[in-house]
């Protein structure tokens, strides 16, 4: 493990844990004294306590007052004893502060709960919403419930993948990518590519970007697939703008007064916006600044959310099939729970497909013909 990507006393846990089930602190023995543990480890006995604190939770370990800390012969699963048809809980987590702490209000993580709540309800489990904070740890928040199952949906804190690993108890990442654990995505890189393929073939040569947060895989796989178009037409994706959202309305309407205060020649004539709420924030500061869309910039989203045919003009974006989406999670947590031993971890990526509506120009008549033409051919 790599101490440095999580707190010391989380690294000294994993470490102590791993030591007890590979046996070098055999069942029924002691473990070393705090004191001892405090000078391997070159910490504070607080943050041996800690890690303590995480096996007692788990049930590894007991405390014997005047003797020491006793591995325990037996341990028994954090949400106790149960055969597994009792183990009716699905925890759907969501992780938050990194930039806001209201993220299911997001509309892909409230409709992907939607769906998921009606499906683990028809396969008899109950899906309960979860929120983390970086402070946080798994054995807190399902404290006093009977887990079956994990669903983590974007972005993920790291200390919380390695907790739940030490688990054992089955997850599933949507919308992120982990190698231990099963992924169900949206297939963001080809997206990506069929909207700015479109883009190019309809006549824009200046295609800028409002991406999300780099810290989410989406926003990575969206950028990647729309530098790879840029490139293979030729078009010099480090010239073109790109502006930093992080998935919110104000986001976006911040960018697009950016773009205002660009001289006209350096304007963009397209805009990708990686979600849809973020490309009518800048819709709105585009018009408020009296330009027009899409006569003086294209614009196009992703997600397909209800507002995009609300909006004038309406839309052009990616519609992202959510309930798909839950369909895939459900089908793997239901294929886990029934089967016994390993299960392979595999990573699905569910399409998408472009929506076309007004918010994108057709600006072939004032592109160069051979430019256009070798657009077409690369398509």
């Amino acid at each position: 493990m790599d101490s440095t990507r999580v707190p010391i006393y989380q690294h000294i846990f994993a470490t102590v844990r791993d030591r007890i089930m590979s046996g070098v602190y055999p069942r029924n023995s002691y473990l070393p004294s705090e004191h001892e543990m405090c000078g391997e480890f070159k910490v504070h006995r607080i943050t041996v306590r800690k890690a303590l604190e995480l096996l007692w939770a788990e049930g590894l370990i007991e405390k014997q007052p005047g003797k020491g800390t006793l591995v325990r012969e037996k341990t028994p699963l954090p949400w106790g004893p149960g055969s597994l048809s009792e183990q009716k809980h699905v925890v759907f987590v969501l992780c938050t502060g990194e930039l806001r702490d209201d993220r299911f209000t997001e509309r892909f993580q409230s409709g992907l709960f939607y769906y998921l709540e009606r499906r683990c309800a028809e396969v008899g489990y109950h899906l309960l919403y979860k929120t983390a904070s970086e402070s946080d740890h798994i054995l807190e928040l399902i404290k006093g419930l009977n887990v079956a199952y994990f669903i983590f949906s974007s972005y993920v804190f790291e200390h919380l993948l390695v907790e739940v690993s030490g688990l054992h108890v089955p997850a599933l990442i949507v919308n992120h990518q982990d190698p231990r654990f099963t992924s169900v995505r949206s297939d963001d890189f080809s997206a990506a590519v069929e909207l700015v393929t479109y883009f190019i073939t309809t006549g824009h040569r200046r295609i800028a970007v409002l991406t999300g947060p780099q810290s989410y895989v989406t926003s990575r796989d969206r950028l990647a697939g729309w530098k790879s178009v840029l490139q293979s037409h030729s078009i010099n994706y480090k010239a073109m703008p790109i502006y930093e959202g992080d998935w919110t309305f104000s986001s976006g309407y911040e960018a697009g007064k950016k773009i205002l205060q660009l001289p006209e020649q350096e304007r963009p004539d397209g805009v990708f916006s990686f979600n849809d709420e973020g490309a009518i924030g800048m819709m709105k500061a585009l018009q408020e600044g009296g330009l027009s869309i899409p006569g003086d910039i294209s614009i196009a989203g992703f997600d397909d959310i209800s507002m995009c045919t609300m909006v004038n003009p309406t839309l052009t974006t990616i519609r992202v099939d959510i309930e798909t989406m839950s369909v895939a999670v459900i089908q793997q947590l239901y294929f886990t729970l029934q089967l016994s031993g390993e299960i392979p971890v595999i990573h699905i990526k569910v399409p998408t497909w472009l929506v076309v509506r007004d918010s994108v120009a057709d600006r072939r008549e004032s592109c160069p013909k051979e430019v256009l033409n070798a657009a077409t051919e690369t398509r």
